[in-house]
């Protein structure tokens, strides 16, 4: 008899087990399909896809620009909205771009049930720099990077990595029952807001934890702070059925289970102004608009483009060129003039281009530009000195620099430079012709060319010592009114001088 009993409950215990063996190995209720849902279509992990607002690569990467809706309805008249990542064999990036992204529930499900093993759960990556909202969220192991998360009404997941970025939601929740939580919260940066603005969690509050160790479980909730900056009350609790520990959190002092958190600087949303035009655009240059957070006081400003309607400088004689009387835009050339469209009849050396093209120093860059702020060569400038003495021929023909050829268009302004003492070149044997003339140098070269004569006073510049070589030429040009500096207390000397300069600094010289 006993060995009846015995047969009957061994035979019991086999039929138990083969129940649960064959329940643990795969659960009827989860998805067969390997894909992820847009709505009620399913895409392959392995094909490239794309549809409004998004792509695929087949490669676990989705990115996201724009997309406004997974809102899908198959031919049973079945809806659903929803972004759902279903059995991943790897962890799933999504790429957000923009900050108009819009789905609904976005989740990952896989088949196998309790028999699942916690190294098959797959980690969503949420990167790239935009804004996603979503109705809610329910993932495994997430990654927030540089990236706003609107997670709508909740946001549920087992780990959580995150040192940039934003996380918005009602209700927030961390952990899994019977597991533990070593290792998975890893958020050392951003801003995790908890809000329940209507008010639909006070049976348990908007925030809970769940995990194997309760210390763990106490210091993740002790990082969440009320909106004043003060700790929450933790509710700790022993889960007797599966064993662990959850929390929620309870406002200070009121008892009441709480309806906002946040982790990190709490987010200002300003309060603009209205915009008030700072700086008014003209035809040629942009305006300025700036507004004013009334709660913070920080300003935001953007640019108003230009109008591009010149006026006319009223101009009637053919002959001459017409300018635009705001921003002196050369708006129609005189006839038979010489105009170019980058030198307006504002600027300075409008009248010093004019002369040196009239008097054959200097043409233009093409038939329409000058090139005001072109660099120009040693060589250059010799020429452009060389053709405002009238070109006179050199009296020898002695050449000692090798970089300078008789075919060479500068090689008579050369010689009659070293004649006169003008330069002597870089060297005894070289003269350098392409290397850029310094200011310094272009001055020295002008000074001489008026006879070097005699200075009196200090340097008014900082920049110009009264031991440099061209100490002297400045101070002269500075008296004669051929240059007053690049600011009331520098000359620049080792700055490039430009074709707009050189032409200024003959032009004010002659």
């Amino acid at each position: 008899m006993k060995k009846r009993i015995l047969s009957l409950c061994l035979a019991f215990v086999l039929c138990i087990g083969c129940m649960l063996s064959s329940a643990l190995a795969d659960d009827p209720y989860g998805p067969r399909n390997s894909g992820f849902y847009i709505g009620m279509t399913l895409y392959s992990f392995d094909q490239p896809s794309s549809g409004d607002g998004w792509s695929y690569d087949g490669n676990y990467t989705m990115t996201l620009n724009g997309i406004q809706s997974t809102f899908g309805k198959n031919e049973y008249g079945v809806t659903s909205d929803q972004l759902q990542i279903c059995n991943p064999s790897k962890d799933f990036t999504l790429v957000v771009k923009g900050d108009d992204n819009k789905i609904g529930y976005l989740n990952i499900i896989y088949s196998g049930g309790s028999s699942l093993r916690d190294s098959q759960r797959k980690a969503v990556t949420i990167k790239g720099g935009g804004t996603l909202q979503c109705s809610s969220v329910l993932l495994d192991k997430v990654t927030i990077q540089d990236t706003t998360v609107d997670a709508g009404s909740s946001f549920h997941c087992w780990g959580l990595t995150m040192a940039s970025g934003m996380l918005k939601t009602s209700s927030f929740s961390l952990g899994m029952t019977e597991h533990s939580l070593k290792g998975l919260w890893n958020v050392t940066g951003g801003c995790i807001e908890v809000n329940d603005v209507d008010k639909t969690h006070t049976y348990s509050g908007v925030l809970r934890v769940d995990g194997m160790e309760e210390d763990l479980v106490r210091s993740v909730m002790n990082q969440f702070k009320d909106k004043s900056g003060q700790a929450l009350e933790i509710e700790m609790n022993e889960n007797i059925v599966y064993g662990g520990y959850y929390a929620f959190a309870k406002q200070s002092g009121s008892g009441e289970y709480a309806l906002y958190a946040v982790y990190g600087a709490p987010p200002h949303t300003h309060t603009w102004g209205d915009w008030v035009i700072t700086k008014q655009p003209t035809c040629g240059s942009a305006g300025l608009r700036t507004r004013t957070c009334s709660t913070c006081g920080v300003q935001n400003q953007e640019t108003i483009p230009a109008t591009g309607e010149h006026t006319p400088d009223g101009n009637t004689d053919p002959s001459k060129s017409t300018y635009c009387k705001i921003c002196g835009i050369l708006l129609k050339a005189g006839d038979g003039v010489i105009a170019f469209e980058d030198v307006r009849s504002t600027d300075y050396y409008f009248d010093a281009v004019q002369w040196a093209v009239e008097n054959e120093i200097t043409n233009g860059l093409s038939d329409t530009t000058f090139g005001p702020d072109a660099s120009c060569t040693r060589a250059q400038i010799v020429t452009f000195l060389w053709r405002s003495a009238g070109s006179p021929a050199p009296k020898g023909s002695s050449n000692p620099f090798a970089d300078v050829k008789s075919s060479d268009y500068y090689y008579d302004a050369v010689l009659w430079a070293v004649e006169n003492g003008i330069t002597s070149g870089t060297s005894d044997t070289r003269f350098g012709s392409d290397e850029a003339c310094t200011r310094a140098q272009s001055m020295t070269f002008l000074y001489r060319a008026a006879g070097a004569p005699a200075v009196a006073g200090d340097s008014a510049f900082t920049d110009v010592a009264s031991s440099a070589y061209y100490a002297d030429a400045v101070q002269w040009a500075l008296a004669e009114g051929v240059t007053s500096g690049t600011s009331a207390s520098t000359f620049s000397p080792d700055s490039d001088c430009t074709r707009s300069q050189i032409v200024t600094f003959l032009y004010r010289a002659q």
